[in-house]
Parts: C-alpha cells; sequence; structure tokens
C-alpha cells in the first residue's frame, strides 16, 4: 500500500513465467489498469464459525489441560473441528458479543435454566461446548441465561496445567462440567474444583 492509499504491485520476473513476464515490459503501458476482484464475507462462513470453537477448545485445554480434552463429550467436537465443511453440530454453539473490539480471551460457565455448560470468550464471540452430561442446552428465555468467567489464577492453574496431578473435575451446582471419563483407571486421586452458590 502506498502512502497516498494507492495498491502497489510488485513484478518479479523470478516468481513469473519469463516469457511473458518480458512480453508485457516491452509492450506500451496503458495509463490506467482497472482491477475487479470479489471478496464474499460470508463465502468461508462455517470455517469461520469453525475456527471459533477450535479457539474455545485449546482456552479450555490451556487451562485444564489433558483434563479436559479426555472427555467423551468433546468426541463431536473434535470431530467438528477435523470436518469443518460438515455441520456436526447441528446447534448453534456461537453467541456474538454485541460489544465489537473485544480483545479478551477467557473461559467461563454459562447456565442456561439449570443447566451448566462450558464457556469461552473469543475476540467477539461466546462458545457454548458440550458439558460432561450434556451435549448442548436446550432453549430457554434470555432472563434464564447468565455467565461467569473463571479466572485461573497463578495459584490454581498449575494445579491443572501440570501433569504430574490427578484428572480435574469440575462441578458448579452439583453438575459436573468436566468429567476425564477417558481415562479409565488413574494412579492419582482428582482433583475436583467446586463452583456453587451462583448469583
Amino acid at each position: 500500500m502506498a502512502e497516498d492509499g494507492a495498491i502497489e504491485f510488485i513484478s518479479d520476473r523470478k516468481r513469473s513465467n519469463p516469457v511473458d513476464f518480458d512480453a508485457h515490459w516491452c509492450e506500451p503501458k496503458p495509463s490506467e489498469i482497472s482491477i475487479a476482484t470479489a471478496m464474499p464475507l460470508f463465502s468461508n462462513e462455517e470455517s469461520l464459525r469453525v475456527g471459533f470453537l477450535t479457539a474455545a477448545y485449546g482456552l479450555w485445554f490451556k487451562n485444564f489441560g489433558y483434563s479436559f480434552v479426555l472427555q467423551s463429550a468433546m468426541n463431536i467436537v473434535r470431530q467438528q473441528i477435523l470436518s469443518p465443511q460438515i455441520e456436526l453440530m447441528p446447534w448453534n454453539y456461537l453467541i456474538e458479543v454485541p460489544t465489537r473490539g473485544v480483545n479478551n480471551l477467557g473461559i467461563g460457565i454459562m447456565r442456561f435454566g439449570l443447566d451448566y455448560f462450558p464457556i469461552a470468550l473469543v475476540y467477539d464471540h461466546l462458545v457454548i461446548l458440550p458439558s460432561a452430561k450434556r451435549a448442548h442446552p436446550q432453549s430457554t428465555t434470555a432472563d434464564q441465561i447468565s455467565k461467569k468467567l473463571l479466572n485461573l489464577g497463578e495459584q490454581i492453574s498449575p494445579r491443572y496445567q501440570h501433569r504430574c496431578v490427578g484428572p480435574a473435575v469440575l462441578i458448579c451446582d452439583g453438575q459436573e462440567i468436566i468429567l476425564p471419563d477417558l481415562i479409565p483407571k488413574t494412579t492419582i486421586p482428582p482433583q475436583y474444583c467446586w463452583l456453587d452458590q451462583w448469583d
């Protein structure tokens, strides 16, 4: 991009067909060049949606390590990430946050009526992931939805991210949010994190 806002094209003979390159530069040049290109905004919408899902999955893995990914409830998420062109998760797992320019990334819990689900804040979207026992929330009214973002401080995060500790189980008001059921037998007892008294 030039200083005046014009788009500059730089030709490189080494990266072009030499015959076409030389022929182009030997011919008279027009005074104006017009270039038309299409940029369909939603042509890759499904891949973009799965990109948010992938980022959310990665954020939970960053905070809870293998305890999060070693859940059979995440199988559908992994399948969707590997096949973004096929709709494998037919429910709406994205909620657009009305405020633009949200730069924070975070994880949290969202309550739909009486059911709790892990969520992630990724740029301007909340991503809803399956809980240990429920694939997705049932439809409910806006006044029955609330969320809490989790802040895993230095004293908490190593407990879950480090490989030497037992599997982490996250329970909110008696509902299992994270339950690493793909670990059949553990040599170290599970670590429990309780989130109660939802406001």
